[in-house]
């Protein structure tokens, strides 16, 4: 787990509660416009870097969002259904 410039705080207490339970290797990684969730070296999700209870992490977004991550962690951890190929994998051919 790697925290850089101390992104969880606009994170909710559900998603860290989640990416400390899947154990396996997660990071926050600031990128030009949001804060990038990375699970096992691969994105999962992303953060608004404001911190407004209005605009962060709110309603259907904030569903989203944990749906995103326990998609990703189950196919990590290959308990998952997903009939398509893994993001990021190379192209055959």
């Amino acid at each position: 787990m790697k925290l850089r410039k101390n992104p969880n705080m606009t994170a909710s207490p559900e998603v860290l509660e989640l990416l400390r339970a899947s154990g396996l290797p997660w990071e926050f990684v600031s990128g030009s416009k949001h804060i990038h969730i990375r699970i096992a070296g691969r994105l999962a999700g992303i953060l608004p870097r404001g911190g407004h209870p209005r605009t962060s992490d709110v309603g259907r977004a904030r569903l989203n969002q944990m749906a995103q991550l326990r998609r990703l962690i189950r196919e990590v951890q290959g308990t998952g259904t997903c009939s398509q190929a893994p993001r990021n994998a190379p192209i055959a051919g």
